[in-house]
């Protein structure tokens, strides 16, 4: 039996001979989407509000996330170049320290080096050319 439905997104009256509530797949497509943007804004809200300060300029804000700290994009640039800086040693220090790893594991280094010269150069013999 043919019956005709009035599509629940652009209103269009057409004969369908099954339950179908929308003209066409497109529609369908549209309403699937409106369904799950409405389910995403519920259940944004009914998550809890958090009263915090900012830990850069001490304003009061709202969020709903828990480990949030920031109240604004230009705060959270500051505190994260801040953090940046506290956590970052010298480039001297970082130098020196590099100099001494390279000095205490350098026989290591080296051992890899020589074995993969030696895969290379095996490789080669078998006809196979690797790297420019």
């Amino acid at each position: 039996m043919m019956a005709k439905i009035r599509c629940q997104v652009c209103g269009l009256v057409v004969q369908r001979s099954s339950r179908k509530k929308y003209c066409s797949d497109l529609c369908a497509k549209v309403a699937a989407t409106i369904r799950q943007k409405r389910w995403s804004s519920e259940r944004y809200l009914k998550k809890p509000l958090f009263r915090k300060d900012c830990v850069e300029c001490g304003a009061p804000f709202l969020t709903n996330r828990a480990l949030r700290v920031n109240c604004s994009n230009e705060c959270r640039e500051r505190h994260n170049q801040k953090m940046g800086k506290l956590r970052r040693p010298d480039n001297e220090e970082r130098r020196q320290e590099r100099r001494k790893w390279y000095k205490k594991n350098a026989e290591k280094i080296k051992s890899r080096y020589r074995k993969r010269k030696a895969a290379v150069v095996a490789l080669r013999e078998m006809g196979i050319e690797i790297g420019g």
